[in-house]
């Protein structure tokens, strides 16, 4: 779910988007998440929307930040699996999938200079 520049906060948006959401049968609940906002904004968007049953998470804008211990603290604390990330603009060359390995060499990079 992407909260398409809403209030995360405000209980009534949320609600909002909770009428959205399938009920019955088979489906999944995906967060969209900017990997710029500060982890502690996005612990509390992510919180705020776990009552949905949340499956998945994107991660976007990895192309704007070095920062990326978010992913893994967010997907550990919530139990979530990565769907995809964006680095960039140009949907869809610019969504991909993340593995574990890949998240690892984040980590571990010497920031770009």
């Amino acid at each position: 779910m992407d909260t398409a520049g809403r209030n995360f906060r405000n209980e009534m948006y949320v609600s909002e988007l909770n009428s959205l959401l399938k009920t019955q049968g088979s489906s999944e609940t995906i967060l969209v998440l900017s990997l710029t906002t500060k982890y502690r904004d996005m612990k509390a968007i992510t919180n705020n929307f776990n009552k949905f049953k949340l499956d998945k998470v994107i991660f976007t804008k990895m192309d704007e930040t070095e920062s990326y211990g978010a992913i893994v603290n967010i997907v550990h604390e919530f139990s979530l699996q990565i769907s995809y990330v964006t680095n960039g603009q140009n949907v869809p060359d610019d969504i991909t999938e993340l593995n574990e390995w890949q998240i690892i060499d984040l980590l571990l990079e010497e920031p770009r200079t």
